[in-house]
């Protein structure tokens, strides 16, 4: 999704600068009190962009985060997923079900490829970024390194979680 960031020419962000960042509405308020030289309270879960949109674009690794984990709950499971600039994983919670599908090749998500062998690999690097971000959760998704589906979802956590890396 486009986002567009606009300041002063005083502000340090450059003029005309596309960036491909990964980002969310999470990042908007810790962006602005930045911007403002305020401080960015504990516990946000955006990150602030001002590092990005103040510099030209420049290739190589991502400067905010290089994937994004969302969640829902969804009839009575938990729709976990992670998504990168290429690729969306997503997991059901209540019967374990996955679903993968390469952004690029097809951004209407049509064409689930969990099943493709040629995929494996990203499906399971993926799955790992899930892991590692539900391990230690409340609703125990995650046993000896592994999802464990059928767990009851909670809507309200005690603390929430980073929204991605």
């Amino acid at each position: 999704m486009p986002l567009l960031l606009s300041g002063p020419r005083t502000s340090g962000i450059v003029t005309g600068a596309a960036h491909e960042e990964i980002v969310e509405l999470r990042d908007l308020m810790p962006t602005l009190l930045d911007f403002a030289g305020l401080p960015i309270p504990d516990g946000v879960e955006g990150r602030s962009l001002l590092p990005v949109v103040k510099q030209p674009l420049v290739k190589g690794a991502p400067v905010v985060r290089s994937y994004l984990h969302g969640e829902h709950t969804l009839f009575g499971q938990s729709l976990q997923w992670i998504t990168t600039d290429r690729w969306k994983y997503c997991w059901m919670s209540g019967n374990g079900h996955e679903q993968l599908f390469d952004l690029a090749a097809d951004p209407t998500e049509s064409h689930d490829l969990a099943r493709d062998a040629g995929c494996r690999e990203d499906l399971e690097r993926l799955r790992g970024l899930l892991i590692a971000e539900l391990d230690g959760r409340e609703e125990e998704y995650v046993a000896n390194g592994v999802l464990v589906a059928g767990r009851t979802p909670r809507t309200v956590l005690a603390r929430g979680s980073a929204g991605g890396r």
